[in-house]
């Protein structure tokens, strides 16, 4: 609850001072850029703002503020004659001071907690069937996914669909060139080194991709009973930490030299695809922390267009992480049960499999895949907490 509003500096901001005895400032520019009145902002459930850029007076301000009697609301008046009302908890939830931008922060993603082998003992695992049923355990999965990398999903059915109930419970499933869905059996002329009974090096998928899958699912409906088929799962986010921290120079190197990446090939149906893109193994965000790994053996092309002195660096570089991503203090090996199904992060997590070692016992292995992009997993997840939580945002959902 707010207890007094004023002009000050200029009449370029509004001061609200709160009943608890804090206080906050809003730039008058940001009060008109945010007008709620009919003439500058849609009615109903969009939210959208009508008042073009162009018509914004970027020096306007403030002429009024005046505290509504029950103090759950401020008017104000700007220079160029609009008028507006904004309640006082909209007003607080967009303060500009750091306590309610980093709960803002939070609403956006939620923090990462790294981790090394010691996560086989711990992973994240829920129910397949309750994750499907109910939203309390929706959220709880999708939180996981987005702090841990991973949520493991116990007692899936045993048979195809359940990869693409869950993507579509979630929102809808990322489409590549392999379908929505792929199977993960071996075969004869095998398109992806995935349908052989090879070891897979631990990668992350479709680097070649400029928007990678973000989220990839993999449901074991039947288990290879034979020597090996583990699963291999490391967190690209704490090795590249450890990477930055031990070796600056190989990690510079990963993140600034371009790598080309190619699959050329053709899909089950006959179409042939042609892909291309250039992009360091390692992409940070604006604070430093990884954003996308592009982590692959397979998918890289045999042009390299860089500098001729850039090519040994970076493959000492390269052989590094991925001996740091091998190490057994990083990588988790666990051979996963029929009906399990990994959701797991592709563009922090990296993974792979051990080889299936007797061949007689090759084709028992079956695995249904797919993908889902993190805007929409995200989007579900917020959803989720305005609905439990009772629409703290003040969105209305």
């Amino acid at each position: 609850m707010a207890s007094e509003a004023s002009i000050v500096s200029g009449s370029r901001r509004l001061l609200v001072r709160w009943a608890d005895g804090g206080q906050s400032e809003y730039p008058a520019v940001w009060l008109r850029d945010n007008c709620h009145c009919s003439k500058c902002y849609t009615a109903g459930s969009i939210h959208v703002r009508t008042l073009l850029m162009e018509h914004l007076d970027v020096d306007c301000t403030l002429t009024k503020a005046e505290l509504s009697t029950d103090a759950q609301s401020i008017s104000v008046s700007w220079s160029d004659g609009c008028s507006c009302s904004f309640p006082v908890d909209w007003l607080r939830q967009r303060a500009f001071e750091p306590g309610p931008q980093r709960q803002r922060a939070a609403l956006h993603r939620p923090g990462t907690v790294t981790w090394g082998a010691e996560m086989a003992q711990s992973l994240p695992r829920l129910p397949y069937d309750l994750v499907m049923s109910e939203d309390a355990a929706m959220l709880e999965a999708l939180l996981n996914l987005e702090r841990y990398g991973l949520v493991l999903l116990e007692g899936a059915p045993k048979r195809p669909g359940a990869v693409r109930a869950f993507c579509e419970k979630v929102a809808f499933m990322r489409t590549s060139h392999f379908g929505d869905e792929f199977t993960v059996r071996v075969k004869v002329d095998p398109n992806s080194i995935a349908y052989t009974g090879n070891n897979i090096e631990i990668h992350t998928d479709s680097c070649y991709y400029d928007y990678m899958p973000g989220i990839q699912l993999l449901h074991f409906i039947v288990q290879y009973e034979g020597k090996g088929g583990e699963t291999q799962l490391a967190d690209g986010a704490k090795v590249c930490e450890d990477l930055r921290r031990e070796d600056p120079q190989a990690f510079h190197t990963l993140a600034t030299v371009p790598v080309d990446f190619k699959n050329v090939t053709k899909s089950d149906n006959g179409q042939a695809h042609f892909k291309l893109l250039k992009a360091p193994v390692i992409t940070t965000d604006s604070e430093g922390a990884l954003q996308c790994l592009r982590f692959t053996t397979s998918q890289r092309d045999s042009y390299f267009s860089v500098p001729l002195d850039q090519v040994e660096p970076w493959y000492k570089a390269k052989k590094k992480l991925l001996n740091m991503l091998y190490d057994e203090k990083y990588i988790i090996k666990r051979k996963m049960n029929e009906g399990d199904m990994i959701v797991f992060d592709n563009v922090r997590l990296v993974h792979g499999r051990e080889p299936l070692y007797e061949s007689d016992k090759v084709g028992e292995r079956h695995l249904e895949g797919g993908y889902i992009d993190w805007d929409e997993a995200r989007s579900r997840r917020r959803v989720l907490q305005e609905k439990l939580a009772g629409n703290p945002s003040g969105y209305g959902f």
